[in-house]
């Protein structure tokens, strides 16, 4: 008989088996184990890492108690999410069954996908205190829409299918719908899912061909081209024989075909990048490649990875469909955040940016005291980007401009358009005159950020609030993207006029290009107002070569 172990005794198992305690320390393990999770689930994410032979039996390679914790909070998102878009599958598939019976010319199709379904017999209904009502009023005799309150996901899926099998057609995405079902209820019964990342999914385990209907479509999802017969898979396509991974792609893949409500899809779409958020947290840290050559745990880090760009494939072809069903959505866009709410979170953000502005106004003001030089120099790309809001949080970049000047003359521009998968509001598209449509064959902030990064190098950046604003969206751009932060050094001109020019009430660029004769108006397009931002600041720094400011008051 399995002896019960001590909370002294599971520890001392870890320290036998040459866990260590560095990112989380023995004394809130012991918290951990307590409070939070039991021995028994955090120990079974030890899979994914490599026995090393000992005396004492074995002890597991470069595997930290904090590394099981890990595992244990992105497998806990991963299941809530799955719930989530299952819940919203079976939904759906109620809706396209209910669609169907209501178009179908046989008004006793129902009748008859009941009687097919089991075969004249009476289907299996559990005890229910929510429906018992419901059943007891069907006196046997079930309609499907009545089956539909009563039946569990595998019933519901049986019970649609049936209608194809009627029609002799062929059931939609029946097979992917049955990893659905799996998948589900691992997750309703607590089950883990990244215990074991080696963990081949069932057809590959029984050496049976890869399973292509997954693969291929979760390979179109994520605008990937499936091999050709004969070519070698890549490490994406390898990692769909993975049974996590092959299943979250089906219940992706399921999700983005089967459900049809701009509402639904745009709420799971948050759900979706809640997860990517929360996968890559401190991804890097514990099982990348940060401050090592290689991945500390290549299974792991490779996994995860494949996790990410399924849900990245599906975020882009989701958010394209909202766009698309938002137009017929009866309710119209909807915000999940209430307008009171709303409202208290613009305040509060025009606070935090009024804040970052004094903080930007201050600094130049010091630089202009102790050290103008700092200020002047003739070789820079001046910035600007176009948004959907004010909001780094929230809102989304749709536009980065740029302009390389060297000695005083432009070297080079950047200019791209990109695709926010969201509807614009009519301010932003009267504001700059960018539309929806423009925005649908734009790339995605994923590969244009990158290239925008490059183009600005080591420069020095110059910006019209700058500081508080601009950058503020690309350093919460390539946080998302694990890309490092640029830490150029910026010139805000927007403080450099309000030192300078202290007499003057209004400093916004359309102030300055009017001051300066540069222009009458400003266009709100990134590259031209990145051009006028640096025509202000060639006038903005003659004048700080022409004063002597180190004399100024401060």
């Amino acid at each position: 008989m399995k002896q019960r172990a001590t909370l002294d005794g599971q520890i001392a198992a870890l320290h036998r088996r040459g866990v260590t305690f560095n990112y989380m320390t023995e004394g809130k393990a012991r918290v951990f184990l307590s409070k939070n999770s039991y021995f028994f689930k955090i120990k079974s994410y030890d899979h994914n890492y490599e026995k090393i032979d000992s005396e004492t039996g074995y002890k597991y390679k470069d595997l930290d108690f904090g590394d099981l914790v890990e595992l244990s909070l992105i497998d806990f998102a991963l299941s809530r999410l799955v719930w989530s878009l299952c819940s919203n599958i079976e939904h759906s598939i109620k809706l396209r069954f209910n669609n169907l019976l209501m178009d179908d010319h046989d008004p006793d199709i129902g009748e008859k996908c009941v009687r097919r379904c089991w075969a004249g017999e009476q289907p299996e209904l559990h005890d229910n205190p929510y429906t018992n009502e419901l059943r007891d009023s069907c006196h046997g005799n079930y309609a499907p829409w009545q089956l539909w309150e009563l039946l569990g996901f595998y019933d519901q899926i049986k019970l649609y299918n049936t209608y194809f099998d009627l029609k002799n057609q062929k059931p939609p995405m029946k097979s992917l719908l049955f990893i659905v079902r799996k998948m589900r209820n691992a997750v309703s019964h607590g089950n883990c899912l990244l215990t074991d990342m080696n963990r081949l999914a069932p057809t590959k385990h029984e050496e049976h061909r890869a399973d292509a209907e997954v693969t291929n479509a979760a390979m179109r999802m994520c605008d990937k081209r499936p091999r050709a017969r004969g070519q070698r898979a890549n490490a994406f396509q390898q990692s769909l024989n993975k049974l996590v991974v092959n299943n979250y792609a089906a219940v992706l893949v399921c999700h983005l075909n089967i459900v049809d409500g701009a509402h639904i899809l745009s709420h799971a779409c948050d759900e979706v990048q809640h997860f990517i958020d929360r996968l890559n947290l401190r991804r890097d840290e514990y099982f990348g490649d940060k401050n090592a050559r290689d991945p500390r745990n290549h299974l792991v880090d490779s996994t995860l990875s494949a996790l990410e760009t399924l849900s990245k494939g599906y975020l882009r072809k989701a958010r394209q469909k909202v766009r698309a069903l938002q137009s017929n959505d009866p309710y119209g866009t909807r915000s999940e955040t209430p307008a009171r709410l709303q409202k208290r979170l613009f305040r509060r953000h025009e606070q935090i940016n009024q804040l970052r502005m004094q903080c930007a106004e201050l600094q130049t003001k010091e630089a202009l005291l102790r050290a103008p030089e700092s200020l002047v120099t003739r070789d820079y790309t001046s910035i600007d980007i176009e948004t959907t809001g004010f909001s780094e949080d929230n809102d989304c970049i749709i536009e980065l401009g740029a302009v390389k000047m060297r000695g005083g003359e432009e070297a080079g521009s950047f200019s791209q358009l990109v695709n926010p998968h969201r509807v614009l509001d009519h301010e932003i598209i009267r504001l700059t005159g960018i539309a929806d449509e423009d925005l649908q064959s734009a790339r995605d902030i994923e590969t244009v950020l990158p290239e925008f990064l490059e183009f600005i190098g080591d420069d020095i950046l110059v910006g019209h609030n700058i500081i508080a604003f601009d950058y503020e969206f690309i350093k919460a751009n390539s946080i998302r993207l694990r890309i490092i932060p640029p830490d150029n050094k910026m010139i805000d001109t927007l403080s450099l006029s309000k030192v300078l020019s202290p007499e003057e009430t209004n400093h916004r660029l359309v102030d300055l290009i009017q001051r300066f004769g540069i222009a009458q108006k400003e266009e709100h397009r990134a590259e031209s107002d990145a051009a006028q931002t640096a025509q202000c600041y060639e006038i903005l720094r003659d004048g700080i070569m022409r004063s002597d400011m180190r004399e100024m008051n401060s």
